[in-house]
């Protein structure tokens, strides 16, 4: 989200690729500080633990009025991959 209001521009997010990577095994912090930006993604590593896991995608738009940022909508898709697929397949028999 805070790129989004750096930017001001819609920002994408794509958690699966991290999640499949790192989710059952984190890095150590003196990995992960080497680690490039699209992958830290400008979290702490506290933090950037945190969201492993628990996020498949996020969009973040900004909400503009008077031509400046007031404000970010964020939505996510939460879970994992797994749960995503169950989710899909259950619907593909309905």
């Amino acid at each position: 989200m805070g790129v989004c209001w750096e930017t001001e521009a819609i920002q994408p997010s794509s958690w699966r690729s991290i999640n499949d990577r790192y989710a059952r095994n984190l890095p150590r912090e003196e990995a992960w500080l080497k680690l490039p930006p699209e992958t830290t993604r400008g979290f702490t590593y506290k933090e950037w633990g945190q969201m492993l896991g628990r996020y498949l995608e996020v969009i973040a738009v900004p909400i503009v009025s008077d031509a400046k940022v007031i404000g970010v909508l964020a939505v996510d898709l939460r879970g994992t991959e797994a749960e995503y697929q169950a989710v899909e397949i259950g619907r593909a028999h309905v």
